[in-house]
């Protein structure tokens, strides 16, 4: 979904699988020209293990287990007339180690083979490592995705797996359901988190690091009488 602001920026949005909030808000790019993936929902990607026990943001990350294996993200046609820079960015984690972000891209007419690839690699393990690079896709590209490769020897991770035009801004989203925001994460990859109590009140606020920036704390008296 994209909407036209009054001042002539174009906002696009991404939504979870259910339709009931989103999950990535894009400012300065319409929605043909984005990918977002924070593997919250089940069935995202095929080929991806949706598992619970190393993510970044939210409550899953995307986990690729045999070294070799890879799975793409769905292509997206896209048209310019001139070349145009696009970032594509992402947490990995590798207990392997190794692992690896490909941006692939087709000109017109191509089906199964592309003309154009540019990668992001690590090779470090046992932390999750954030990734971005920015790359002049030529004019000529009529379509695109995002490829994940485990490059190591044992398991993969990944989690907000970003593509948009370098012009634009990407902020993402994690939900607890029936609760509220859990994540925030902006463009310049600061991410707030929000923590609940057990009757789904937000009780504390904390940055990417583990500190507290806001605590709230609820508490009730007697009606105060004369």
């Amino acid at each position: 979904m994209q909407l036209a602001e009054r001042s002539g920026i174009t906002s696009s949005y991404g939504w979870s699988a259910d339709n009931s909030y989103p999950v990535s808000q894009t400012i300065g790019a319409g929605s043909t020209s984005v990918l977002y993936d924070g593997f919250e929902d089940a069935g995202s990607r095929a080929g991806v293990v949706r598992d619970n026990g190393q993510a970044r943001t939210g409550r899953y990350a995307g986990m690729i287990t045999n070294a070799g294996n890879y799975v793409n993200q769905r292509w997206m046609s896209v048209s310019f007339s001139v070349a145009m820079k696009f970032k594509y960015s992402g947490w990995m984690y590798s207990n392997g180690p190794g692992a690896t972000i490909n941006l692939l891209m087709k000109r017109g007419g191509e089906t199964g083979a592309y003309s154009y690839i540019d990668n992001i690699s690590i090779s470090q393990s046992g932390k999750w490592i954030y990734v971005e690079k920015e790359y002049l896709v030529p004019a000529d590209v009529k379509s695109m995705s995002i490829r994940l490769d485990n490059k190591g020897t044992g398991k993969v991770w990944f989690d907000d797996i970003k593509l948009r035009p370098s012009i634009s801004q990407m902020n993402s989203f994690t939900y607890l359901p029936l609760i509220g925001l859990t994540s925030k994460t902006d463009d310049q990859n600061h991410t707030l988190k929000y923590e609940y109590d057990g009757l789904g009140r937000l009780k504390i606020i904390r940055d990417q690091d583990g500190n507290v920036l806001k605590q709230i704390d609820y508490q009730y008296q007697a009606p105060l009488t004369k």
